[in-house]
Formats: structure tokens, sequence, C-alpha cells
């Protein structure tokens, strides 16, 4: 006699529903979930992950690159616009001596407009330090572009432009000017000194001979960051030459900066 095929159980039907149902979970994925107690973890450098209908990035946080100096991945958060320009992130782009991570903000078209340096405080923008005479003008009809004094008025290394920060938001001071012999032919050596807080710190210095227009720094003004109410000072001292000779002590501008 011939088998006889029996038909299926009622409970075969249902472990086969289930596993359909089980596949076609697999390639829809989940389209909602409420968490509404506890938390998600993501473990073992996981990421979460957005992407807008047309498949650009639009949320990023989890592990990421360039690796920290030990090897593993540093974390990141990235939040992009609909054209996939970063608007605001956390990471560090550069980890080869260490890892600090920076604060981004970008404009709409791909400018940065804020960020946080790596030494603390802010990197950008830069912010302009206003520094003003501590002296007479003399009176003249001689127009050279910048501002003279002669040898014998800085023998002692007087204090020649001075300005105070409200608060200090930056972790480097740099300063663009006028220095060196103006005028005159004897050898002049010209010292200047930038002097930064109440005791009058030096965390800069050049010496400038000849005329020359130049920027110098940027130093490190770490230890005064939100500290407020800090002067920066500007001093001068002129060694040989006649005391009739001028030098240039002409400030264009100063600002703090990041590393």
């Amino acid at each position: 006699m011939g088998q006889i095929n029996q038909p299926a159980t009622l409970l075969d039907r249902i472990r086969r529903l289930e596993q359909e149902l089980a596949e076609v979970r697999k390639k829809v994925g989940l389209s909602s979930a409420v968490v509404s107690r506890g938390g998600l973890t993501i473990k073992d450098n996981g990421h979460l992950r957005v992407l807008d209908s047309a498949g650009v990035e639009r949320f990023f946080i989890g592990a990421g690159s360039p690796n920290l100096p030990n090897g593993d991945s540093q974390p990141l958060f990235i939040v992009r616009d609909g054209s996939g320009r970063r608007r605001l992130a956390v990471y560090d782009p550069v980890t080869a001596d260490g890892y600090e991570p920076v604060f981004w903000v970008w404009d709409h078209i791909g400018h940065v407009a804020f960020t946080t340096d790596r030494n603390g405080g802010v990197a950008e923008p830069w912010t302009a330090v206003p520094l003003y005479p501590q002296f007479e003008m003399g009176h003249s009809s001689h127009h050279v572009g910048y501002t003279m004094l002669p040898v014998s008025a800085l023998t002692t290394g007087p204090v020649v432009w001075e300005g105070w920060i409200g608060k200090v938001s930056h972790p480097r001071l740099q300063i663009l000017g006028y220095w060196g012999r103006a005028t005159g032919t004897s050898p002049v050596s010209v010292t200047y000194e930038v002097r930064v807080g109440h005791d009058q710190t030096v965390v800069g210095s050049w010496v400038s001979t000849g005329i020359e227009t130049a920027l110098y720094g940027p130093w490190d003004i770490s230890p005064w960051l939100s500290h407020t109410n800090i002067p920066v000072r500007l001093s001068i001292r002129a060694t040989s030459g006649d005391a009739t000779d001028m030098v240039a002590v002409q400030v264009l501008s100063c600002w703090m900066r990041q590393t």
C-alpha cells in the first residue's frame, strides 16, 4: 500500500509562520521603538547613525578615526545638514601627541565658526587685544606711517604699550607691528618684551635692529585662561646707538589665538 500524506498539524503551521515572520523582521528592520525605562547600550565600538531619505548621514555618535595614540578608536559626535556638510562635532582631528576632544561649529558653507583649543579655551575665532600708547607723541610734520621714539627714551626698558584683557579666552597671544631702528646709522639693538599679568611675566621677546614689519608669537598665556582683567604690556629697551637715533615702536595688532 502506498504512503498516505497527512495534512500538517496546526502546530507545524504556527512554527512556519513564526519563522517567516522572523525573516521579514530581519529584512525590514526596526521601524520604531520606545524605551520607557532603563536605556540603550551600544558596545564594542559600535555606533548610532541616522540617514535621511536620500541616504545622507545626518547624525553619528560612536567610535571613529583617526585613532587614539594607543590605537583605539576615538569617540565621535557629528551632526550634518541636508547637503552632508558638518555643522556640529566633537572629535580630535589629530591625535598623534595625545587625545583632546575639540568642539567644532561650522557655518552653512563649510567655514569654521567656532572651535575649542586642545590646550584649553577657545581656538577660533581669534580675539583682538587693543593696546594703547604709554608715551606722549611729539609734534612733527614728517609722515612715515609708524610711531618712533628716540633711543634716549628707551634705555631703561619702559612699558610703551599697554592693554587689558577682560577675560582670557584663548591659550596663545601674538603681536604685529613696526620694530627696529628707524633713523640713524649707528648700530642699535632693540629688545621687545611682551609681559602678561599683574606680575608682568615675560611670555615672549625678540630683538630687532633694522626697521621691519613683523609678526611675533604666538606665546603661551594658558596659565591665565578664564582669569579676568589681565594686563598685557609691551616694554622696549634700546642699547648702543646714538641717543638721537629713532626706534620704531608701532603696534599694528595684538590678538589672542589658538595653539
